[in-house]
């Protein structure tokens, strides 16, 4: 029987599925570019609502924020969306850092799968090597257990500071080029190409799910 975590996890891909395909429909439409220049008209506004949407992506994992991020590369371009990507998973992960702090694996029971719960329980990090831990959490979470990452940090003895030092490091190394890819890719406003990369999305998530999920 699954738990509420699978619950969580699956209703995640299946978000980050649906609006990837259907903004990657939207752009070759003719309503994308009066959206276009909607969004440059009021950046402002535009980034407010990415940012927010970013935040509570990281703190309630089934909104597909970093999915929103990229898909406004168009609009601000690879660097600036990449900065509100960065900017709101930055304030997302250090809200989810302190509730990991105050409540505890019971909170994190209730949003993630009791395998990955059970396997952080288990996870020792040596003394002195929080911040390389970072990087081995970020790389093996394979992006879906980004978010218990940061949650579970604090219950894992990474200090706040190497906490922060790690998520600079690891978003900038893991995150950034995801972005001048999405550039390259979007740019062209070509369906059939930007297609490919769904079709390659679609078996790697089922896999990770399956990593982690019965």
């Amino acid at each position: 029987m699954k738990t509420r975590g699978n619950w969580f996890i699956t209703i995640m891909i299946v978000c980050m599925l649906l609006v990837a395909v259907s903004y990657l429909w939207f752009i070759t439409t003719p309503y994308f570019d009066p959206f276009l220049m909607w969004s440059r008209d009021n950046k402002p506004l535009f980034v407010v609502v990415l940012l927010t949407i970013k935040v509570f992506g990281i703190v309630f994992p089934p909104i597909p924020g970093g999915t929103f991020t990229l898909g406004a590369v168009p609009v601000l371009g690879w660097w600036e969306a990449y900065l509100v990507d960065f900017g709101g998973g930055f304030i997302g992960a250090v809200i989810a850092y302190y509730l990991g702090q105050k409540y505890g694996y019971s909170l994190l029971r209730k949003v993630f799968d009791e395998k990955v719960v059970a396997k952080l329980q288990k996870t020792k990090i040596k003394v002195g090597r929080e911040l390389e831990a970072m990087f081995v959490f970020r790389i093996i979470g394979s992006g879906l257990l980004t978010e218990a990452i940061y949650y579970a940090a604090g219950l894992l003895s990474i200090g706040k500071w190497n906490f922060v030092i790690g998520y600079i490091l690891t978003h900038i190394l893991l995150t950034a080029p995801a972005f001048y890819v999405a550039d390259v890719v979007l740019s062209a406003q070509n369906l059939a190409l930007n297609l490919v990369f769904i079709v390659i999305a679609i078996p790697v998530m089922w896999k990770i799910k399956g990593r982690y999920l019965e």
